[in-house]
Parts: structure tokens; sequence; C-alpha cells
């Protein structure tokens, strides 16, 4: 039986041919792409700007302030205490911790009838006390206007704790800082205060608290230059342990040291500031015999050791 064998041709097209004409097309329709040009930029060394050395006028006012503050004979009164420190004065003697109260208590001292302005040269108070009550709070600057003396805000919000540390503090309130300033300013404030506080023990006060009290006091002090107002840069050392008054001196050294290390890299304006200190104490179990004068000497010896004579006071 004989197979039929059929021979097929099947046309099959060229797609390989086709692919070129197809891109050779394609080709001519393409827009040539640029060359990239790479540009280099030569970068200028920025000149650090000392803002409150450049500014004369602010500097300028800000020693005159400094000047006033700490003229021989007269002092700031302290009156920086937080409504519920009144509140609790009020109740003691029996009356409701009301705004007009609080306002009274502030008028015992700052009233007409007494002159102040003999004995002090400013006064310092609470942001909340001006502005808890606003009307009564222009009235008590008005009154401390009326004595010629000069007002100051203190601008911390007490302390929290340091992890890792045995108990120190760090002082709060940096975040709103700046609208603290302003509203500061806008009352007519003159200076600002910040206080830190430390502890003496067997191991502290530590790096890591000295550290991080320098570096907030440090941002303080600038911004409040910034704004005009006069810093002062308040160092407490508690009087809790059983310290002598010469390991107090040794702290307070190093406290201070590390302060003024740390506000001249941030380019704070020595001349524009002032520093509270606390005296040289030995803690309060110290049982040992207790010189007033010893701790005196301790005190200056470690002021005058520290303190760079640039600064206001």
């Amino acid at each position: 039986m004989e197979q039929v064998v059929k021979k097929v041709t099947l046309s099959v097209e060229e797609p390989v041919e086709h692919r070129k004409v197809s891109k050779s097309r394609l080709h001519k329709h393409r827009k040539p792409k640029k060359s990239r040009q790479v540009k280099y930029v030569e970068i200028q060394p920025q000149r650090t700007v000392l803002w409150i050395c450049d500014l004369e006028e602010v500097a300028n006012g800000l020693k005159q302030t400094a000047k006033s503050l700490v003229r021989p004979g007269y002092g700031i009164l302290a009156a920086d205490d937080t409504l519920h420190q009144i509140n609790t004065k009020l109740e003691e003697l029996k009356l409701y911790p009301s705004n007009l109260n609080r306002f009274k208590f502030h008028e015992l001292y700052l009233g007409k009838a007494i002159h102040v302005e003999d004995y002090i040269s400013a006064v310092l108070l609470r942001l909340e006390t001006i502005t808890n009550d606003v009307l009564r709070g222009k009235k008590l600057v008005h009154m401390i206007w009326a004595h010629e003396i000069k007002l100051g805000v203190r601008l911390d919000e007490g302390v929290v704790s340091i992890a890792g540390t045995d108990g120190e503090f760090a002082s709060k309130g940096l975040d709103n800082l700046e609208m603290k300033l302003r509203m500061a300013k806008d009352f007519g404030a003159e200076f600002t205060m910040w206080r830190c506080v430390y502890k003496i023990s067997d191991f502290n006060p530590s790096r890591l608290a000295i550290r991080e009290n320098s570096q907030t006091l440090a941002r303080y002090a600038v911004m409040s230059q910034r704004m005009g107002l006069l810093p002062i840069v308040a160092v407490d050392v508690l009087p809790y342990g059983s310290h002598d008054e010469m390991l107090a001196q040794a702290s307070l050294k190093e406290i201070l040291t590390s302060l003024v290390k740390t506000l001249t890299e941030h380019r704070a304006m020595l001349e524009g500031m002032l520093v509270r200190v606390t005296a040289t104490s030995p803690g309060l179990c110290y049982q040992g015999p207790q010189n007033l004068a010893r701790v005196a000497a301790c005190t200056a010896r470690a002021l005058s050791q520290c303190l760079p004579p640039a600064l206001g006071g």
C-alpha cells in the first residue's frame, strides 16, 4: 500500500526583518537625549555670627540691666511662689484662694505705702502669676513700675528625674520657652531666671546631671538674650546629705566649670547675664562642727576660681 506524502509549504513572515524596520521608524520619531551636565558649586564657608555681640543696641541694654540689678546695697525680691504655694499660704490664714486674694497677697509688700525701691532693685515673679488673671496681672506690673524697679519673670517649670542617676533632677520647660519669653517681653519684663538643682552625695552630682543641666541653662540663656531679656542662671545645690563644706566646694567648682564652658560653646554673652549660686554649706545631716566663716571662704574661693571676670554679676 503506497503512502501518499504531500509536501506542504508554509509561508512564514520574517519577524527579524520586520522588527528592524519598526525600530528604524521609531528611532526617527524619538528626540535625541540631552547630555547631562554636572555643575560643581563651590561652597563658601559661612561666618559664624555672634548674635548678641553683633547687635550693639541689645548688648548695651543687657549690660545696663546687669549693672542696675547688682547695685551695691540693693537686692532682688524673689516673689516667685507658684499658685499652689500661694494658695497654701492663704489657706493657712483661712482665706479662700481666689485671684483677688492672691493679688492682695502681693499688694502687701508692693503697695504704695511701702517704699521698696529703697531696698530692692527688681522683683521676680512667676509668669503664671501675671497671666492667670491678665487684668490683675497688669495692675501688679504697673504697681511694680510705680516704684521705679524692674520686673523679672521665672520661666522654668519645675524638675523631672533623670533616668539612670541616683535621684538627680533636670529642669523642664524648654519646649515652649520662646512663647514664654515673648509673653514676658509683652508684659514689660527686663530679665528672666531659670533654676537647676543639684544633689551632693558619694556619687552625686554625676557627670550626666551636670552636663544635662549645663546644656539646659546655656540654651535658656542664649534664647533669653536673643529676646533682649537678661538671663539669671540659678545654680541651687540642695542642702540634703551629710557632706561638709569642702565637698560642697568641690562639687560647686565642678558645676560652675561645666556651666561656663557650655555657655561659651553656645556663644552666650557673659557680660549680659547673672549667675546665682548657693553657699557651700554642709548638709543638714552633717554631724561635725560648722563654721560660717569657713563656709563663706569656701564659697568665695569657688566663685573666684571658676567664674570669669567678664560675667555681669
